[in-house]
């Protein structure tokens, strides 16, 4: 279930960004940037979304999918070696959040956790780690934005 379906009358655009929806939300709830309901809001709408739209349960094909979809190639034959892969990779988890809604395929990955931790603080694309650690599937793609 997505976020967006416990609010009646708000009619999300299911491929548009995950920020502009929440931003139609917020104003239409009366939620004003930078509060604590639009901060509160705003982490449930991210953790939600992420379950709805990415998270994996422990099966090969799934981790592999996701492999494929952040370019690793070859995609590693076990959980483990995909975990491995992954850990090593950098992408914006908002970008893969909304490259699942748009249903376009592929995420934009980084070279380095320089270049995603600038892109991210540029794009405001953040993702809350309050829960973020409390999950293996986020963790393993979490990285350090903030000095």
């Amino acid at each position: 279930m997505s976020y967006f379906d416990a609010f009646a009358g708000f009619e999300q655009k299911s491929t548009a960004p995950l920020a502009t929806e929440f931003a139609r939300l917020a104003l239409s709830q009366g939620w004003k940037k930078g509060t604590k309901t639009w901060k509160n809001e705003r982490q449930a709408c991210m953790q939600t979304e992420f379950a709805h739209h990415v998270a994996v349960d422990n099966r090969l094909a799934n981790w592999q999918s996701l492999c494929e979809e952040v370019g690793i190639a070859p995609t590693p034959e076990s959980i483990t070696k995909c975990k491995k892969q992954l850990k090593k990779v950098h992408v914006n988890l908002v970008d893969l959040i909304d490259a699942r809604r748009a249903g376009t395929g592929k995420v934009r990955r980084f070279r380095n956790a320089k270049d995603l931790a600038d892109y991210t603080r540029k794009s405001g694309k953040t993702f809350p780690k309050v829960k973020a650690k409390d999950d293996g599937y986020i963790s393993i793609l979490l990285r350090h934005v903030w000095n």
